[in-house]
């Protein structure tokens, strides 16, 4: 795991430093309690969140492709991000929906080089810069975009 120079900061504002897993995943095995007690389209409560503050976690945030757990490492609490896969999101989505989770595991996967920091900074160091597209309408130049990981902090380097 790369710890990594962001927070993570819940909703009642503890903030966590983020561990970026690179190496190994989670399974996490939801029963019938966890159903009862989530709450649909709430991503710090879902079932599978339920499941992780189940088997020993702090806090859990699941929403789109990622996730952060919050568990202890070397002696603090750290906010371990994972990726999502497809059928885990597919099940998170049934729930939301329906209310109904499928029975089983359901996996958080390690994330790849490029969707680490460390690996977007390398990418973006190596992108060579592109000129302003000409714009016709200005009307077409504004764009809205809703990003999931908008409780993420991030400090400059010293």
């Amino acid at each position: 795991m790369q710890k990594v120079h962001r927070k993570f900061v819940f909703p009642d504002g503890e903030r966590y430093p983020i561990f970026e897993s690179k190496r190994a995943g989670m399974v996490l095995l939801t029963t019938a309690a966890d159903a009862a007690l989530a709450e649909r389209h709430d991503p710090y409560r879902c079932v599978l969140a339920q499941c992780a503050i189940r088997t020993g976690a702090e806090k859990a945030f699941i929403a789109g492709t990622v996730a952060y757990i919050v568990m202890p490492m070397d002696g603090e609490l750290c906010a371990v991000k994972f990726q999502v896969p497809e059928r885990t999101r597919a099940a998170i989505n049934l729930f939301d929906e329906k209310g109904i989770m499928p029975p089983g595991g359901f996996e958080l996967i390690a994330l790849k080089n490029g969707q680490t920091q460390k690996g977007r900074k390398a990418i973006n160091a190596n992108r060579k810069p592109q000129q302003e597209p000409k714009r016709r309408n200005r009307s077409h130049a504004l764009r809205t975009y809703r990003h999931l990981t908008g409780h993420v902090q991030t400090r400059e380097d010293d």
